[in-house]
């Protein structure tokens, strides 16, 4: 961009190889680039959803931004299902309500119980990074509640990214 130098450096490149979840209701706004997440996306219809629909809901508060304004929440354990290649992968999850506190849940990946005991104050939303690895053509990651202030679970939003 001007100067003396006509040369120029690059780092570093990234190609995304993923899928981008915003969980909520089936009106609110879905972050550009995402795709929408509802209680009745359920697997099989897609590539991605749902184990079952079943006391499953969701909640669009209008705030703060279109990833963490609205959730999908449920009081029995779900498994959110997706269709993937076999591999290694991140997966990012953000969850908080920014009205309510939320009870102590589980996040399990492929069987695998990978976060335990996790709370988030009201208004506060937690930012989780796991890795994992799916031979089964399928990733499985399933959401339970143990306990605490609330009787939910919930998920703002998924991000799922292979690892080369």
């Amino acid at each position: 961009d001007g100067g003396s130098d006509l040369n120029w450096i690059l780092n570093y490149v990234e190609i995304y190889n993923g899928l981008q979840l915003d969980a909520g209701t089936q009106t609110s706004p879905c972050e550009g680039g995402f795709n929408r997440l509802t209680p009745i996306t359920t697997y099989g219809t897609t590539l991605y959803g749902w184990d079952s629909s079943l006391g499953l809901d969701s909640r669009d508060r209008g705030a703060p931004d279109n990833l963490r304004r609205d959730f999908v929440f449920g009081s029995p354990a779900r498994t959110l299902r997706i269709s993937l290649p076999n591999g290694k992968y991140y997966v990012y999850v953000i969850i908080g309500d920014i009205s309510y506190s939320q009870g102590t849940m589980n996040i399990a990946s492929e069987g695998t119980t990978v976060i335990q005991n996790l709370t988030t104050p009201k208004g506060v939303f937690k930012h989780i990074a796991l890795t994992t690895i799916v031979s089964d053509g399928e990733l499985d990651i399933t959401f339970s509640r143990i306990g605490g202030a609330s009787p939910y679970w919930l998920i703002n939003c998924i991000i799922v990214i292979s690892i080369p």
